[in-house]
């Protein structure tokens, strides 16, 4: 099997990120492709087979767009999710992604703050942990 994750960041022209476990949530990745302070983030996602993302909220609006595979998102926007979809979470909105049978994954991009963070984790907005240290 492909490593998708390196396939999209490649064409993204990211430079050599990794990916980090995203705690909370089950057989999920996340890897961040840019950030500017506290004014916008972009993230690849992907969530295994079996996997899930609970519902939860953030400070900030947030762009999902799926890029292969499909689940069902809850919350704000209860639909399926499928390449073609785009997810729009108003700040505070309630969102997450089950009922995952083959990987899926999406690009994140978040406005007005930030979703990734290595330095405080457990803050809030802050629930990405480095693999590697986990």
């Amino acid at each position: 099997m492909k490593n998708w994750s390196k396939i999209i960041l490649q064409g993204l022209g990211s430079f050599g990120q990794v990916d980090y476990l995203v705690t909370g949530c089950k057989k999920t990745y996340a890897t961040k492709i840019f950030e500017l302070k506290d004014r916008v983030s972009i993230l690849f996602a992907r969530v295994g087979k079996g996997g899930c993302i609970p519902l939860h909220t953030h400070e900030n609006t947030t762009v999902m767009i799926p890029i292969f595979g499909k689940a069902t998102s809850h919350g704000v926007n209860s639909c399926s999710s499928e390449i073609g979809s785009v997810l729009v979470v108003p700040p505070h909105g309630d969102h997450g992604f089950d009922n995952i049978e083959k990987e899926f994954a999406f690009i994140s991009i978040c406005i007005g703050g930030r979703i990734i963070s290595n330095s405080k984790v457990n803050a809030e907005d802050d629930f990405i942990v480095d693999s590697e240290n986990t």
